[in-house]
């Protein structure tokens, strides 16, 4: 699992990722293809973000805290990126915090 911040929200390839973009407050998740979200996220807000993926299937879903925005998106398939990314974009009032992660699952 990545964390980190960027200035392109719109850069991923070969990797699943959950971005909170700064451009338009909506959330977009990427895997084989990309998606974006009604989601609208607020600044200053703390989320509890749940991605499952599941590598047999190649298919992810994302809840943000009960909420699922994506179901049975197709995912990239672990052999080709083990990598799941949960990011914002570089701004320069930008500031991320992640708190209390949790990953699970079998190889």
């Amino acid at each position: 699992m990545g964390f980190y911040v960027q200035e392109d929200s719109f850069s991923f390839y070969l990797c699943n990722a959950v971005c909170f973009s700064y451009y338009d407050h909506l959330v977009y998740v990427f895997g084989d293809t990309s998606a974006t979200t009604s989601y609208s996220w607020t600044e200053d807000t703390w989320y509890e973000v749940r991605a499952v993926i599941d590598y047999e299937q190649l298919l992810m879903d994302v809840w943000i805290d009960t909420v699922q925005i994506i179901n049975d998106l197709r995912a990239v398939p672990q052999n080709t990126s083990k990598t799941f990314v949960l990011c914002t974009e570089l701004y320069s009032d930008c500031i991320t915090l992640y708190d209390n992660v949790n990953i699970s699952g079998t190889p």
